[in-house]
Formats: C-alpha cells, sequence, structure tokens
C-alpha cells in the first residue's frame, strides 16, 4: 500500500502531459468537428448504456446526440 499515492502521482503527471500535449497540439491547426458522427455515437450510447445500467453512457449519449443535432445545419452530406 506505500505505492498507492506515486502510482496516483504518476497518473496525474501523465495526465497533465497529455493535456498540455494535446493544447499544443490544437494550435498547430484548425479542426472542423464532426457532428454528425457525434449524432451517431449518441444515438448508439443511449441503448448500450440503458442496457448495461451504465448512467454515463446514456448520460454521455444524450448530451452527444444533442450536439450532433443542434449542429445539423454543419454536417457534411
Amino acid at each position: 500500500m506505500e505505492f498507492r499515492p506515486l502510482i496516483l502521482i504518476a497518473i496525474a503527471v501523465v495526465i497533465v502531459l497529455l493535456g498540455l500535449f494535446a493544447w499544443r497540439a490544437k494550435g498547430s491547426g484548425s479542426h472542423k468537428p464532426n457532428y454528425r458522427a457525434l449524432f451517431v455515437v449518441g444515438i448508439s450510447w443511449i441503448p448500450i448504456g440503458l442496457a448495461s445500467e451504465n448512467n454515463a453512457f446514456w448520460i454521455f449519449g444524450i448530451v452527444f446526440m444533442i450536439t450532433g443535432w443542434a449542429n445539423r445545419d454543419k454536417w457534411d452530406s
């Protein structure tokens, strides 16, 4: 049990480094999100979350679905 704090600190450092990498990479160019894919992922995650009784899946599914639907004018047809 002595190594538990060290493991948590190591995980936190890795998360911070990944966040810094993503932040730096974002500045190199513009990225257009695929809202249609978000909508499809949301539609898929809602039944998966309900069937597995996993609240996070269906909640994020609803968020993704609403985000995709709200930006349906930006879908690439």
